[in-house]
């Protein structure tokens, strides 16, 4: 396997590397054709050695990246994470918020009012 380890990440500004960079730089690389006559030791080494997600190329281009399910559910979950962040941080733009002690009250009430119906 082949790790794309002279290629260098851009330095921003403020002379900080994004973390998604790094991710980048560490990842293998390999051949589709490679990926394919090795395929079964490739994922055993995988999931049981080293998670860094594959790059697989055809005609030398990028063309698929494999990596762990577990990688995977994680990466989910920090996309979701972050929709909500930009969800908030939209509303918080536009004005839509709630003073929390607002929320809380009406958290409790409903609390308060589901407690009563399950008597």
């Amino acid at each position: 396997m082949r790790s794309c380890t002279n290629v260098k990440p851009p330095v921003y500004p403020d002379n900080r590397i994004l973390t998604e960079l790094r991710y980048v730089v560490s990842e293998h690389i390999l051949s589709l054709s490679d990926f394919k006559a090795d395929a079964s030791q490739l994922l055993k080494r995988m999931r049981e050695d080293d998670s860094t997600p594959l790059v697989l190329t055809q005609n030398g281009r990028a063309s698929a990246v494999v990596q762990t399910y577990e990688d995977y559910q994680q990466l989910q979950k920090s996309l979701a994470m972050m929709k909500l962040i930009a969800l908030g941080e939209a509303d918080i733009a536009n004005g839509k918020v709630t003073p929390q002690d607002k929320v809380f009250t009406k958290a409790r009430a409903r609390l308060v009012a589901r407690l009563k119906s399950h008597d």
